[in-house]
């Protein structure tokens, strides 16, 4: 009698465990403590299993939310797609498939998203800065620049938003647009070394070294292990003719990372000053085997030559720095000069005139003296 008991007892028990199952409530809340463990396997598990329990909208953006933040973004996009289809109104889902886009280089895609983000909620200013990272992707940086004006507009305290927008208009040559905007990041928020380092960098170009090097200099103690950072800083000792200080932040630059291409280059440049050609010729190869298709390389080897008066070499370089990029203005400069040394005046001063369309005040020195 107390075995057959026993016996019901233990069948009953397990008929009740057989019949107990989580909930998806339960299960989202494992996912999340499983999540804060980095296991993203067994966090992504737990979701699926939520999502069999209940599929619904929210369900698919927690899934698409925890794929997202770890960089899973194809898997992202089909739980934001989900996402979407049962609730069309969502501009979340919109915002992170946007941004997963941008991800794996769909920049249609992304501009298509984040044109519902700002048609659904026109006040949020985060839509219009995404809007205006797609349409710099996609070549349209006039585009770029009054999304991001929008979202400034819409949030005065937007660091990023100056500092990208300083970013783009260096690329449309708005020397002057750029430099308010980076100062502008940089008030906001003054531990920003990235906004210091592109402000730098576009001193540099305009020729404002010892700015420059004022700039790096706060960069470098912002943040000590930003390779480019001392690059820019040896560019700017170069011109200032202060060689051996610009060769200790050359090599300190390709200590930190002996993968950027364009440290290698900039020492070689300066080897070539100090003739030490050899080693000038074997800086420049590592340039270009590390980077092929970065036109300022191809720039500042071709500067080297032209220095050496090796015209022909230098045109060489002057040639591909423009065949990578048609807006290197003092590629046009430079390759102006130089054939204007090799008796091509007429082609010459055709380049001189495309430089100064740019803005080169030296170009139209040149086109004074060499092509009237």
């Amino acid at each position: 009698m107390l075995m057959k008991t026993i016996l019901c007892t233990f069948l009953a028990l397990t008929i009740f465990l057989s019949g107990y199952s989580q909930t998806s409530e339960e299960y989202i809340k494992s996912a999340n403590v499983k999540a804060k463990m980095n296991d993203y396997d067994g966090a992504r598990a737990d979701l699926n299993n939520a999502i069999l329990l209940n599929p619904s909208a929210d369900n698919y953006y927690i899934l698409g939310e925890l794929e997202y933040f770890n960089n899973d973004f194809t898997a992202a996009i089909l739980s934001f797609t989900k996402t979407i289809s049962l609730d069309i109104e969502n501009e979340k889902a919109y915002y992170y498939r946007g941004i997963c886009f941008i991800n794996i280089q769909n920049y249609p895609s992304a501009l298509e998203d984040f044109n519902q983000v700002v048609k659904i909620n026109p006040s949020l200013p985060d839509g219009y800065y995404e809007r205006g990272l797609a349409k710099y992707f996609l070549k349209d940086l006039p585009g770029a620049v009054i999304e991001l004006t929008k979202a400034i507009s819409l949030r005065r305290y937007y660091p990023e938003a100056y500092y990208t927008r300083g970013f783009i208009k260096t690329e449309l040559n708005d020397a002057s647009g750029a430099l308010n905007d980076y100062s502008t990041a940089i008030d906001l928020d003054p531990g920003f070394d990235v906004a210091y380092f592109f402000r730098a960098f576009l001193k540099l170009k305009i020729k404002d070294y010892k700015g420059a090097i004022n700039d790096c200099n706060i960069a470098i103690r912002l943040n000590p292990l930003n390779a480019s950072t001392y690059q820019c800083r040896g560019d700017a000792l170069v011109f200032l003719n202060k060689k051996t200080e610009a060769l200790r932040d050359f090599n300190h630059a390709i200590d930190l990372n002996n993968t950027d291409a364009l440290s290698f280059a900039s020492r070689g440049y300066l080897k070539a000053l100090l003739a030490d050609y050899q080693g000038s010729k074997a800086d420049f190869d590592q340039a270009i085997k590390l980077d092929s298709t970065d036109s300022d390389i191809y720039f500042k080897r071709g500067f080297s030559y032209e220095n050496q008066k090796k015209y022909n070499e230098a045109l060489d370089d002057y040639n591909k720095a423009i065949e990578l990029d048609q807006k290197n203005t003092e590629a046009y400069l430079h390759r102006g000069l130089v054939k204007i040394n090799l008796h091509q005046e007429s082609s010459g001063c055709a380049d001189l005139i495309k430089a100064n369309e740019s803005g080169s005040k030296e170009a139209e020195k040149a086109l004074r003296k060499h092509c009237k």
